[in-house]
Parts: structure tokens; sequence; C-alpha cells
């Protein structure tokens, strides 16, 4: 029994619930199966799901990026396409924001993307609103672009995004969760995922949120983590959470100059 197929058993078992696999793992407890078993396992997730990768924390190739987020590392995940735009050789500027989002907030948000250097590559959790909006700007110009999901590897959510989902793929890109293919949806995942979202830019980019916005949830784990935070502006009127964070010591962002400051 190899460690990399020990853990793929962990992960199916436990639906990769980072809590339970820790508990598991910290605790000593048995492997789900035998040797033969879980070799068994191993063999037919590869036959099943041909196109879906994975790496555990031990591995050589595990990005520095997760090793370095402080709180709670993914300690398996899966992943379709390349996984090298995780090296520390790539720029990566993280895009996200309100799902229910205005026509300029769309619209600044995919002219900034379109503007940035090729070589910068985009990351976002395949949301609606703002993540799409960003995404898409990104490949219109031919970056590559990271989908960090909240749903397991093979389930776009949501749904509207397939073909987003496919476009990455196919044009060089990385999706990439935590959780094994066909695994129950929660809520709480999304929640969970952002710290990832937060973990793999050098910069994060607030295009539109409210003042009850899942998008704090990102930008308190990139405050944390140390990185440097833009957001577009807004009327003071429109109770914008982009204005309390430029309030509050965050980048305004008015250029495209402004949003590659947030990679230095």
């Amino acid at each position: 029994m190899t460690k990399r197929d020990l853990l793929l058993s962990i992960s199916l078992l436990y639906e990769g619930e980072w809590d339970k696999m820790y508990n598991h793992i910290k605790n000593h407890i048995d492997p789900p199966y035998n040797s033969e078993e879980t070799a068994i396992r191993a063999k037919k997730f590869a036959e099943k799901f041909k196109r879906v990768d994975f790496i555990d924390i031990t591995d050589p190739c595990y990005p520095q990026c997760f090793k370095d987020i402080g709180e709670k590392p993914p300690l398996f995940f899966y992943y379709i396409g390349n996984i090298h735009l995780l090296d520390n050789s790539h720029k990566r500027l993280a895009v996200i924001g309100s799902r229910n989002a205005s026509d300029y907030g769309k619209a600044e948000t995919a002219r900034l993307v379109k503007e940035l250097n090729n070589d910068v590559v985009i990351v976002s959790g395949l949301a609606k609103g703002i993540d799409s909006i960003g995404m898409k700007a990104a490949l219109e110009t031919n970056k590559k672009v990271i989908a960090i999901l909240g749903s397991s590897i093979n389930h776009c959510y949501p749904e509207e995004n397939k073909d987003l989902y496919e476009q990455i793929i196919s044009s060089g890109g990385l999706i990439l969760s935590e959780y094994p293919p066909n695994s129950i949806l929660h809520a709480d995942n999304f929640r969970f995922r952002n710290r990832l979202i937060a973990a793999a830019c050098h910069g994060l980019f607030i295009g539109e949120a409210y003042l009850k916005s899942g998008t704090k949830i990102t930008a308190n784990y990139a405050l944390k983590q140390g990185k440097n935070i833009g957001c577009l502006p807004y009327l003071a009127y429109q109770k914008s959470y982009c204005n309390i964070l430029i309030r509050d010591g965050a980048n305004l962002i008015l250029d495209v100059h402004d949003l590659e400051n947030l990679l230095n």
C-alpha cells in the first residue's frame, strides 16, 4: 500500500472533509481498507476518472502556496489540468465578488482583467457573477485560469458554468477541489474553499461586494495571509463592502496599473 493510495482511500471515505481526515491520521486509526483493497480502489478510481489526478501534502510537487496557508492546508486534493500554474514562477491574481453583480461591476471587472499582461494567471471560484466575468475575460485574452471549487472535482457548480469549466481545462488551465468525484455538496464547503483562493493568489481583487457578502470570508483569509487587496470603488450610498475595505486600507483600483501593483 503506497502512502498516496492510503490517503486517497481516506479522502474517499470522508468525502474530502478536512477535520475528519485529519483526526483519522492524527489518531493513527487503522486504514479504511487493507492493502489489497486500497490498491484495487485506487486502480478503479484511475480507470473511472481518467482525467482527474490527485496530490497529497507529502508529495514533492505539492504547491508551496498551500503549505504556507497557515490554517488547515489541504491534506489531499484533486485536480484536472496544469498543476504547475500553482508554481512560484507564476503571478496569480484572484478575482472575486458578488454573484448578483451590477452592470458597472461586470463591465469594469472585465475591462481590468482584459488589460492585464497575459502572463498573469487568474484565480477564482467559478461562481456566477464577478467570478465568472473575471474568468471569461481572462480566457478571451488568452490568460490561464485556475478555478477552485467548493463542489466535487467532477461537478461544476453552478451548472450554468459547465461550458466555462470545460473551456478552462481545454485552454491549459486548472480545476481544483478538495472533494472527490460524486461527493455530496455541502454549503460549508464553499466558505472553507475560500482559504485556498486566498492562498493561491499573490493579490486579491474584489470587483463588487455588498455588506453581507461571502466575499468577506475570502478577504479575511487574504488579510491573515498578508496578501494585497484591491477594490473597485462604488457610490457612497450603495453600501458597498468594497468602499469599506478601501476606507480601511485596501488599494483603490481605477486602472490596470493599480491592479498589477497588487502582485508586487
